[in-house]
């Protein structure tokens, strides 16, 4: 370990801010967390930082420079993550995730709250094209620096990192592949009106409708596009964010080493994605029983399957909007990943 990143031992990155100048934010300074000996046993990186706060005794907190953090990077060498886990939302990447957190000397980090902030803020075209800048280096060189951070706060002795990303990370691929070009990636797809009905539900992207920026985003649509998001519809804009989760998905099929179905979730897919990251070895009775928990539940509450069958006036009309914006681009997708498995 590096001397800055000795004198940093236990601390971690927990937010970045940016100054105020529209077409290129500085990164200005970094929020810093003292997670000395925590696992991130929750089911997000948020929640374990909550239960820090929770704690009088533990918790500390401290703002410093960018610098100190790069210094960490540029002083020593850095560590990298085992393995990223991608999703087109409600897949079953969080309980992968719960279950990868079994491995002795791995941190799984659930949608790591700087990394989603830099996809947020330097955004990747629908083209796929990233707008190259030194303020946008600046700030992957952090977030590189944090997997440092992440690694070696909860013994000191470096550990293997798995990050289980947001499913609007997907947007960000090109990027997340270019800071990390060598860490094996996996992809969790699913039917994609199942995953419209239970977002629309509530929660994760659908909360972002009523936002102008970000819902553009989420749905592909291009800044010269005259077409608009109609936030009286949510039915439409699920089906047109799966609908471009997928797009993304299939133009880069050959980004990712593993693609495992929702209903595909069991010991054996786990195992594979276990051998890919190159973790220890989980018990298949330890992952049965993960995977018998509801996984966004803190308090291992059994998992329900839900049998979403129906024909209410709804469903009918979320039903309409994904054939039309989401089952070709499925479709493609599946047929992308039969080429694919035949090579």
């Amino acid at each position: 370990m590096s001397a800055p990143a000795r004198q940093f031992q236990g601390w971690v990155p927990v937010d970045f801010s940016w100054g105020n100048v529209a077409d290129a934010p500085a990164l200005e300074s970094i929020s810093w967390m003292n997670l000395s000996g925590v696992s991130f046993s929750e089911p997000f990186f948020l929640q374990t930082l909550s239960r820090v706060k929770s704690n009088q005794n533990q918790f500390r907190v401290m703002k410093t420079k960018p610098r100190v953090l790069t210094d960490i990077l540029c002083k020593g060498p850095s560590s990298s993550p085992s393995g990223i886990i991608f999703h087109l939302s409600r897949c079953g990447s969080t309980a992968l995730a719960n279950c990868l957190k079994l491995s002795e000397g791995t941190q799984v980090v659930s949608e790591y709250w700087p990394l989603t902030q830099i996809n947020w803020k330097f955004p990747v075209v629908p083209d796929g094209s990233i707008a190259s800048n030194t303020v946008a280096e600046e700030s992957h060189l952090a977030i590189s620096a944090s997997i440092e951070c992440l690694a070696t706060c909860r013994t000191g002795q470096a550990e293997r990192v798995v990050l289980k990303l947001t499913s609007s990370s997907l947007l960000s691929l090109p990027r997340i592949r270019t800071l990390w070009p060598n860490v094996p990636m996996v992809l969790l797809i699913r039917d994609p009106k199942a995953i419209a009905m239970k977002s629309l539900k509530g929660g994760g992207w659908m909360g972002l409708i009523e936002d102008s920026r970000k819902n553009r985003l989420l749905a592909g649509l291009r800044p010269d596009e005259t077409t608009s998001i109609n936030t009286n519809r949510p039915e439409e804009f699920a089906a047109r964010v799966v609908g471009n989760y997928l797009r993304v998905a299939r133009l880069n099929i050959e980004l990712f080493d593993l693609v495992i179905r929702h209903e595909e979730l069991a010991p054996r897919t786990v195992q594979e994605v276990v051998t890919l990251f190159g973790l220890s070895t989980i018990s298949n009775a330890k992952i049965r029983r993960c995977l018998s928990y509801d996984a966004k539940s803190e308090h291992k509450t059994p998992y329900v399957a839900n049998c979403e069958a129906g024909t209410s006036t709804f469903e009918l009309a979320v039903e309409r909007e994904v054939e039309k914006h989401a089952i070709p681009e499925f479709c493609e997708l599946m047929l992308s990943i039969s080429q694919k498995c035949r090579k």
